[in-house]
């Protein structure tokens, strides 16, 4: 998903709610501040403080980033491509079984995939996340933004703001969704469709 596609919605919304014009629109707000004295409590991350979080594009910039960390790049990790994606692609890290080679020139690769008993765990593992996927419904990334509530109370330029949003990331699923294999068998170059990341798509382990 492009970056600047949630970035640029967030700044609508966040320019709907404070004026960016007012300087002190985000030291006025308690509860903002009481946010972000409680987030930085911990100071396990490098989250923003009051003294660094100065305006309205950095409130939205901040926004985007917390939403990509909790749907994008979740979903990202949990879109149930673990078998064909992780497990017993070579040379893919959860596929290594030997140290790998130092020079170049392997014609085999079978000695670096899983033997039997790790091929069945990871078969086993794989079967009990593997689900159908929610393909096309509201729950999936390319409605993020467009709750009930939140588009009733929002105003003109927020819902704009969505649709904008929704077109852009609808037609990177046709772009995901639309790869296939060419003439000589691979796709991307690759032995195998990459459609791991699909924003029309959600597996079901993380929609529920």
């Amino acid at each position: 998903m492009p970056r600047e596609s949630p970035t640029a919605f967030t700044g609508t919304y966040c320019e709907s709610y404070y004026d960016p014009a007012d300087a002190n629109a985000l030291d006025d707000d308690p509860e903002l501040q009481a946010w972000m004295t409680e987030a930085i409590a911990a100071q396990v991350i490098d989250f923003p403080a009051p003294s660094t979080l100065r305006n309205v594009s950095d409130l939205a910039d901040l926004m985007a980033h917390i939403g990509f960390i909790v749907s994008v790049a979740q979903h990202t990790v949990n879109t149930n491509e673990l078998l064909t994606g992780s497990g017993v692609l070579p040379f893919h890290t959860s596929a290594l079984w030997q140290p790998v080679h130092e020079q170049k020139g392997v014609h085999d690769v079978v000695p670096f995939l899983p033997k039997f008993d790790a091929a069945l765990a990871t078969i086993d593992l794989c079967a009990r996340f593997s689900r159908p996927k929610f393909v096309g419904t509201n729950r999936t990334l390319l409605h993020m933004f467009e709750g009930e509530e939140l588009m009733r109370r929002s105003n003109p330029a927020v819902r704009a703001a969505n649709e904008a949003f929704m077109k852009t990331i609808s037609a990177q699923s046709n772009v995901v969704s639309g790869r296939a294999t060419v003439s000589d068998g691979l796709s991307q170059g690759r032995p195998f469709l990459w459609q791991i990341m699909d924003p029309d798509v959600i597996p079901w382990n993380v929609a529920i």
